[in-house]
């Protein structure tokens, strides 16, 4: 059964090894980021890199994540 998951964003100023120590191969976690992936490229939003569950792009880097790891700030 796919667990929930949600997308989270940050700038592309945000440390980038800060934002890769969140990178997960868990299969949910890669196709949801797999998903919102698709959801950009058909808005030209340009997609650099891909990781697991993390996409660097132009308008930042974004998350696939469970709900309970995300930590407020």
């Amino acid at each position: 059964m796919e667990k929930p998951t949600v997308i989270i964003s940050t700038e592309l100023s945000s440390k980038r090894e800060n934002v890769f120590k969140a990178v997960n191969n868990d299969i949910d976690l890669v196709n949801a980021i797999n998903l919102f992936k698709e959801n950009l490229k058909n808005n030209n939003i340009e997609v650099w890199e891909q990781k697991d569950n993390i996409l660097v792009t132009e308008n930042g880097y974004y998350l696939a994540v469970y709900p309970e790891n995300i930590n407020p700030a």
